[in-house]
């Protein structure tokens, strides 16, 4: 079993889970070459992708 982290994947997910893409942020520091997206669900956001390392999930709520 392959457990590599990858944005498709997280994408995925996110969307199984009920949050809706919003969009692509270029400019997320604590994000993989600074790219991530943004997901809405219930009036909440957060930040998604893979952290800066390249190897693992991020998820940061934000305002």
């Amino acid at each position: 079993m392959d457990n590599k982290v990858d944005i498709e994947s997280i994408d995925k997910r996110m969307q199984e889970k009920g949050w809706k893409f919003l969009g692509a942020i270029l400019h997320f520091k604590k994000a993989w070459k600074n790219q991530a997206a943004i997901y809405e669900k219930d009036g909440k956001y957060v930040v998604s992708g893979l952290d800066s390392s390249g190897a693992a999930e991020l998820h940061e709520s934000i305002n």
